[in-house]
């Protein structure tokens, strides 16, 4: 299983992705990248920092430079809203736990 795999685009389960962190389930995953509007490498980028990677095994990983990994991570601040990593795990959870209760967002 990879996080590099091609997805078509399109974030997918399990089959796509290892996420490697007990905080959020691989199938998880896809359903709260859409929930947060996440493009596949913001969501690839958040799935590794996850796992505790720093900037500079996420770019070794994804085969693109460490300035590229911030901008992807400034990115995922600006769209949620958040000052750093710290909150950006925070925010990631929140929208697990809305999930799992059903309480979806409507995103315009």
């Amino acid at each position: 299983m990879d996080i590099i795999r091609d997805t078509g685009g399109k974030p997918r389960g399990d089959d796509a992705i290892h996420p490697g962190h007990s905080l959020v389930a691989a199938q998880e995953w896809p359903e709260i990248a859409d929930e947060l509007g996440l493009t596949i490498r913001e969501w690839q980028v958040c799935i590794l920092l996850f796992q505790g990677q720093t900037r500079e095994s996420i770019a070794n990983r994804l085969s693109i430079s460490t300035r590229t990994v911030r901008q992807y991570l400034e990115q995922m601040h600006r769209k949620l809203d958040v000052c750093d990593r710290v909150e950006l795990v925070l925010r990631v959870v929140q929208c697990r736990d809305r999930i799992r209760a059903g309480q979806r967002t409507t995103r315009t």
